[in-house]
C-alpha cells in the first residue's frame, strides 16, 4: 500500500470517526455539566464542535461513496466531488470565524467588560448562525462560478494567513493583562471574606477559560498553517501538482489539518476538567453512616 493510499484509506477515516465521537462527547459533557449556564461563551465551542462533526461526516461520506465502483458521471460521484470541495471548506471557514470571535470576546472582556456583559447567549447563537449562513453562501458562490482546486487552496490559505497575526497579538496581550489583574488582587484574596472568595473563584474560572481559548487557537494554528503554506506553494507551482513528492506532502498536510478536529475536543475535555470529574466519580468517598451506633460513636468522639 502506497503512502497516499494509506493516509486516505486508513488514517483519514479513523481520524474522522474519532473526531465525530470526541465532539459528540464534548456536546454531551457540555449538556451534562450545564456549562452553558456557567459560561455563555461555551456556545462558540459548541459551534466549533458542530464544524468538526461536519468535517468528520463529510470525510466518512466520501470514503463510503468511494467504495462503490461508479461511472464518473454518476450522481454519487458528483455529490462526492461537491462534498470534497465545499463541505470541507465550510467546516474550515466556520472554525476560523469562530476562533476569531472567541479571541475578540476575550479582548472585549479585558478592555470593555461592560460591553462584554451585555452580550447574551442569544447574541452568541445568532453570531454562530450568521457565520454558517455567510460561509455557506460564500462557498456556494465560489463553487458555481470558477471554483477550482487551486482556487479553493488559495482562498483558504489567504484567510488563514490573514487571520493569524492579530489573534496571536491579542492572546499575548490578554495573558499579560489577566496575569496583572490576578496578581494585583492576590493581597485582597488572602482575606477570607465571602466577597473575596467569590472574586478569586471567578478569576480562576476566567483564567481557565482563557487557557482553553489559547490552547484551541494554538492547536488550530499548528494544524492548519502547513495546509495553508502548501496551498500557496501549489498556487504558484501548477507544473508540480501531480509530482509524487508533492502528492505525498499534500496527503500529509491534509491529515495534519483534519487532526485539528480530533485534538480540539480532547483539549476542551482536558482543560475543563473531565479527568477530574471522572476521578471524583469513581473515587468518591464512602457514604456517611447514619445508623444509631454510628451517631452514638460520633457523639462520644465529639464530647471527648
Amino acid at each position: 500500500m502506497e503512502y497516499g493510499e494509506f493516509i486516505f484509506v486508513c488514517m483519514s477515516p479513523a481520524n474522522a470517526a474519532t473526531a465525530i465521537l470526541l465532539n459528540l462527547l464534548v456536546m454531551f459533557y457540555i449538556w451534562k455539566m450545564k456549562l452553558l449556564a456557567k459560561n455563555r461563551s461555551i456556545v462558540l465551542f459548541v459551534n466549533l464542535s458542530l464544524a468538526d462533526i461536519l468535517l468528520g461526516l463529510t470525510i466518512s461520506a466520501i470514503k463510503v461513496i468511494g467504495t462503490f465502483k461508479l461511472p464518473p458521471d454518476h450522481i454519487l460521484n458528483l455529490v462526492k466531488q461537491y462534498l470534497a470541495s465545499s463541505f470541507i471548506q465550510i467546516s474550515l471557514l466556520v472554525s476560523i470565524s469562530t476562533n476569531i470571535i472567541v479571541t475578540s470576546e476575550r479582548l472585549l472582556l479585558v478592555k470593555q467588560p461592560f460591553i462584554y456583559r451585555q452580550i447574551t447567549k442569544g447574541h452568541r447563537v445568532l453570531i454562530c448562525i450568521a457565520i454558517w449562513i455567510i460561509t455557506i453562501l460564500a462557498t456556494a458562490g465560489f463553487y458555481f462560478t470558477s471554483y477550482t482546486y487551486e482556487l479553493q487552496f488559495i482562498i483558504i490559505s489567504t484567510i488563514i494567513f490573514t487571520s493569524l497575526p492579530w489573534p496571536i497579538i491579542c492572546f499575548v496581550w490578554i495573558k499579560i493583562i489577566m496575569k496583572h489583574r490576578l496578581s494585583s488582587k492576590n493581597q485582597a484574596d488572602k482575606n477570607d471574606g465571602p466577597d473575596n472568595v467569590a472574586t478569586a473563584s471567578r478569576n480562576k474560572e476566567e483564567e481557565k477559560f482563557l487557557t482553553l481559548c489559547f490552547r484551541t487557537f494554538i492547536v488550530f494554528t499548528i494544524c492548519w498553517v502547513p495546509y495553508a503554506s502548501f496551498g500557496v506553494a501549489l498556487y504558484f507551482s501548477y507544473s508540480v501538482e501531480h509530482d509524487a513528492i508533492w502528492l505525498d506532502i499534500q496527503y500529509t498536510v491534509h491529515l495534519i489539518a483534519f487532526v485539528n478536529s480530533t485534538i480540539n475536543p480532547a483539549v476542551f475535555l482536558y482543560t475543563t476538567g473531565l479527568k477530574k470529574k471522572i476521578k471524583q466519580f469513581f473515587c468518591s468517598p464512602a457514604p456517611l453512616d447514619y445508623s444509631e451506633n454510628s451517631v452514638s460513636q460520633q457523639t462520644i468522639d465529639t464530647t471527648l
